[in-house]
């Protein structure tokens, strides 16, 4: 699987302590004080589904290995929930992270794809895209930027699965992009304003009614301001931290359990709600 990217994984499970990992350690231990303390916190659920899916995958003819890749979870994961531990006297697991449920049943078969190349549910990567087009970006800058051909991107939203490979693109365009100018991006003033007007009348989403948590999740709905008053909340908690305690928006985003990213939106919703 190469080597482990940094984060809370790495902080845990290889003991680096770099402050990339540090950070996600103090992120991921405030947020589970807080959800127990708010009795939410449910980091395992039921494994069968999961099994079920990989199991057929597996059938299908796709290999351990690359599974595990595309779903970016370890191999010891996938061999604890499919044999459990025979050597051990253990059964295969009843419970398995959330989040890596999401990512093994987000996978569809194909037998002869190389890891980048496995097929994943396309309802992420196509609201991150919709959501530049709402700030924005015409589709020739969005298909430059995910390295696809401008007359084939179309064809790109009547899909229901896309590559690994263009879900990781279209997320490392997605956080680069959602708050910024596409006039950076090289778009003319035209084709910004072309854009708006697409997005208008499509009724698309800004990024700022998606939460990194929800995005990639098909039962999830855009907040068009109808959590105002969760998003007011995080806004003057972060807002208390950052004046009474000194701390920047990162280090009050890390102390109640949150991304940056979601702090910035919040905000932003917010200036949104004030300007209107």
């Amino acid at each position: 699987m190469g080597e482990r990217e940094h984060g809370y994984a790495k902080y845990k499970n290889e003991k680096c302590r770099c402050p990339v990992c540090r950070a996600a350690n103090v992120a991921y231990v405030t947020r589970r004080k807080r959800l127990i303390i708010l009795r939410r916190w449910q980091p395992y659920v039921e494994a069968e589904p999961a099994r079920r899916h990989v199991r057929g995958l597996m059938e299908a003819g796709m290999q351990r290995g690359p599974l595990a890749v595309a779903a970016k979870v370890s191999p010891g994961v996938l061999e604890r929930l499919l044999y459990g531990r025979p050597a051990l006297g253990r059964a295969p697991s009843r419970s398995i992270r959330r989040h890596h449920v999401r990512a093994l049943l987000a996978l569809r078969p194909d037998p002869t794809a190389p890891p980048s190349r496995i097929p994943v549910d396309a309802t992420g990567p196509l609201r991150r895209l919709r959501a530049l087009t709402a700030m924005g970006f015409p589709d020739a800058v969005l298909a430059r930027e995910v390295g696809m051909d401008p007359g084939n991107f179309d064809d790109l939203f009547l899909r229901s699965t896309v590559t690994v490979g263009t879900a990781q693109r279209v997320s490392r365009l997605y956080d680069r992009a959602w708050n910024a100018d596409p006039r950076t991006f090289g778009t003319s003033t035209r084709g910004i304003i072309r854009a708006l007007r697409r997005a208008a009348a499509d009724g698309l989403a800004s990024p700022l009614a998606w939460d990194d948590e929800s995005i990639d999740d098909p039962a999830a709905v855009p907040d068009l301001g109808a959590r105002a008053s969760r998003t007011a909340a995080l806004v003057e908690d972060v807002s208390w931290l950052m004046d009474t305690c000194g701390y920047t928006r990162q280090q009050a985003a890390e102390r109640i359990g949150v991304t940056k990213a979601a702090v910035d939106k919040a905000f932003a919703r917010v200036r949104r709600a004030e300007a209107a």
